[in-house]
């Protein structure tokens, strides 16, 4: 039986990356949380409220096809978080208003066609963010003037 959502993803989980409370998973840290993982279909009951690092959260995910939306107001940095993730077709409102980091975010995600607005006014790294985006359209306009690279 392979996983198809996050309550199925408790067993993969090391101990300390989540506390149980109820249905909801409240995780401290969402690093490599689902990387290249390629059974994970669905993912509900995340309490991410907590969370600053969302970098490669869902890299190389490749049968995810829509993230649902859950908290990021506390995240520094979301860095591969998307990347690689090729069945990936959109992206739910993200709160990006802390973060720094948006390097490789959606590098190879061939799928993805729109993204939401972004708050990028704290990032200072951009590099590849949209690199092998070949089915989006158009990007928001981002802010850039922090930008170093």
């Amino acid at each position: 039986m392979g996983i198809k959502k996050s309550s199925d993803i408790i067993k993969y989980l090391m101990d300390d990356k989540f506390e149980y409370a109820g249905n909801t998973y409240k995780l401290k840290s969402l690093k490599y949380f689902c990387y290249n993982n390629n059974r994970v279909e669905e993912l509900e009951f995340l309490d991410t409220s907590e969370c600053t690092d969302f970098s490669n959260m869902f890299k190389k995910c490749d049968k995810i096809t829509l993230v649902p939306t859950f908290d990021t107001s506390n995240c520094t940095d979301f860095s591969y978080m998307f990347e690689g993730c090729n069945a990936l077709t959109s992206v739910s409102q993200l709160n990006t208003s802390n973060s720094t980091n948006f390097s490789y975010m959606f590098n190879g995600c061939s799928s993805l066609t729109s993204i939401p607005e972004l708050d990028t006014s704290n990032s200072t790294n951009f590099s590849y963010m949209f690199s092998d985006c070949s089915s989006l359209t158009s990007i928001p306009e981002l802010d850039t003037s922090n930008s170093t690279n």
